[in-house]
């Protein structure tokens, strides 16, 4: 997803974390690229839920919270 995303192909990026999260739940960086993503194509609601997956895994992601806190 990393290197679409790179490229400008955000739909194939989008699709690529989302397989990732489907297949490993638990993958945090999945969520954080995937809400990043969806953040810059102006999805702040799906992005806000991403951010959310991800903060409910791992509490300590400062990152994710910032951006909580600007688009809630």
């Amino acid at each position: 997803g990393d290197a679409l995303h790179f490229l400008g192909k955000l739909e194939e990026a989008k699709v690529q974390y989302e397989a990732a999260v489907s297949i490993d739940p638990d993958y945090v960086d999945g969520y954080l690229n995937l809400a990043q993503l969806l953040e810059e194509r102006h999805e702040n609601d799906h992005a806000i839920t991403q951010y959310e997956k991800l903060v409910a895994l791992d509490p300590k992601q400062g990152l994710a919270w910032g951006k909580l806190g600007l688009l809630l």
